[in-house]
């Protein structure tokens, strides 16, 4: 007999209070905890569920294995009066960000531009969370990660090229803002992922298998 599945909804506050206690279980301070937990619930509202709280349990592993640090002490370098860097010291990829976008914008509040280097982080969700709180305070803003590899160059079979995403957002006021959020892949790899774990199938093109050739099989064996 097929197995069935139940979908249980949440309300936002539920969810951000749930991620906030399992982060905190976890030795992330409560501040910290706050920040993942309201970036993974925004990504779900926005309807980017592929960057969304299912990611929780894959950022814990990291956490449990210990390559990734759930409490570092941080601090800005200061290279120019419009130019930060961060060393987020392998810590959530959202903490790293939301530090660097506010330290963007507190450059630009009283230079009119704020670019902020992050290294040494980790995976930090949907780009656009970052956007919106630089446009929530009348910036406009470029957000941009690397990714490790996973895409072939055209033609071939050996992942090459990261899914890196550029993101930029700007203020629209009354004709409502302006955010583009993209990568260079067909699809997030949260989606293939999501398809895998419910046993279904992606659509073509959304992969190759490893002989380059296009597979609709969201599982490799």
């Amino acid at each position: 007999m097929a197995e069935t599945s139940t979908i249980v909804y949440i309300d936002p506050t539920s969810a951000r209070q749930l991620a906030t206690q399992i982060l905190t279980s976890h030795s992330v301070p409560s501040d910290r905890a706050t920040v993942i937990a309201d970036s993974l619930v925004l990504a779900d509202l926005r309807g980017v569920d592929t960057h969304g709280i299912n990611r929780l349990s894959g950022y814990l592993d990291r956490v449990k294995a210990g390559v990734l640090n759930p409490n570092p002490e941080l601090s800005f370098t200061i290279k120019t009066p419009v130019m930060a860097h961060l060393d987020a010291k392998n810590t959530f990829g959202f903490i790293g960000a939301h530090m660097a976008i506010e330290k963007a914008t507190e450059m630009a509040s009283e230079y009119g531009l704020g670019v902020v280097a992050v290294n040494h982080s980790n995976h930090y969700g949907m780009a656009a969370t970052y956007l919106l709180h630089a446009i929530e305070k009348g910036y406009a803003a470029m957000a941009f990660t690397n990714a490790s590899r996973s895409m072939p160059a055209w033609g071939s079979k050996e992942a090459l090229l990261g899914t890196s995403p550029f993101a930029v957002g700007v203020p629209g006021g009354e004709q409502g803002h302006f955010i583009l959020d993209m990568s260079p892949s067909v699809a997030a790899r949260g989606k293939i992922r999501k398809a895998a774990r419910r046993g279904e199938t992606i659509p073509e093109g959304y992969a190759l298998d490893r002989e380059g050739r296009p597979t609709t099989h969201a599982r490799q064996d």
